[in-house]
């Protein structure tokens, strides 16, 4: 049921908008952000805490930036994603 016409292929109906026909409304799609972003805050608060999480972005970076090939990066890498925080702090 359109009633105030359409926008782009969306279809305004009784306050929700249906974008493509997909039948999202803004609603679902604002609690499925907050299921993902509490979902995101457990993980990063289990791993512990924003501050972790800037040291493990940093030592990531730093391998990256690192010597060596390709495979030993990545196994490096993993072994610092196992650890969280910066380096030997598990």
């Amino acid at each position: 049921m359109q009633d105030r016409g359409s926008l782009r292929g969306e279809q305004i109906d009784q306050g929700h908008i249906q974008a493509g026909g997909s039948g999202m409304d803004f609603d679902a799609l604002a609690d499925k952000a907050k299921q993902v972003t509490d979902k995101a805050q457990d993980v990063i608060d289990k791993r512990g805490g924003t501050d972790a999480l800037k040291e493990d972005a940093g030592e990531l970076r730093d391998i990256a930036k690192g010597e060596g090939g390709l495979l030993d990066k990545a196994k490096e890498a993993t072994e610092a994603i196992r650890d969280p925080g910066a380096p030997g702090q598990g």
